[in-house]
């Protein structure tokens, strides 16, 4: 495969087993960290899990992504995680290949990928999953298309029904650069992760303690 500068190609092969589960082939270039750069690869390790994490995201019950992230949690509002996989050069520079296997019970659920250039899969893995390894500050990419519709030319992300037997998707993200209908920055994880709104119960604290002092001084 030659090299392409600045595309993020995804193709998706879905076939599933007696049980309805969906094995995706995950095909992705030019991932990149908010400062442009290369994210961490593993091309040593079978299920390549010393590279950044990667996520295939589902939607909510409205078909809609909350893509603004909190410290504490990998997704927002009544998003799922599908799957994990972690980032190798397995196909060409900077272009993972991934084999995910995502468990039945999933019919017609949009999805997108999200990538985290500090966070490795041995480490999602080692936490089970936890939210705790995302801290306030941590950056993040996103590609979605755009609610389920197509973008150059790609299918729509969508898990078909089982149902239906075997099904392939071949899914393409174009930059300017590459001929594509979205900007070179599109590949970059360019959004933050937040710190976490203080809870009811802290505020509550919060106003007792201050009532509290108000009335000692008034003594």
């Amino acid at each position: 495969m030659k090299k392409i500068l600045n595309i993020l190609s995804i193709t998706l092969l879905l076939a599933f087993s007696a049980k309805g589960n969906v094995t995706i082939a995950l095909d992705a270039g030019q991932l990149l960290t908010s400062s442009s750069t290369a994210l961490v690869a593993d091309n040593i390790s079978t299920t390549s899990s010393n590279g950044a994490l990667l996520l295939l995201i589902g939607a909510d019950s409205n078909g809609n992504f909350n893509n603004t992230l909190t410290a504490g949690s990998f997704v927002s509002g009544s998003d799922i995680v599908l799957g994990a996989a972690g980032f190798n050069t397995s196909i060409a520079t900077n272009e993972t290949g991934n084999s995910i296997t995502i468990g039945g019970g999933f019919s017609n659920e949009k999805i997108e990928l999200m990538w985290f250039p500090q966070i490795t899969l041995a480490q999602y893995l080692n936490a089970g999953g936890s939210g705790s390894l995302l801290l306030a500050g941590y950056s993040f990419g996103v590609y979605n298309p755009n609610g389920g519709g197509a973008i150059d030319s790609s299918k729509a992300w969508l898990l078909p029904d089982p149902s239906g037997g075997a099904s392939a998707y071949g899914l393409v993200f174009n930059t300017l650069s590459a001929s594509g209908s979205n900007p070179d920055s599109a590949g970059k994880a360019s959004q933050v992760v937040v710190a976490p709104e203080p809870t009811s119960i802290a505020l509550l604290g919060s106003g007792l303690l201050m009532a509290g002092s108000m009335i000692r001084r008034r003594k």
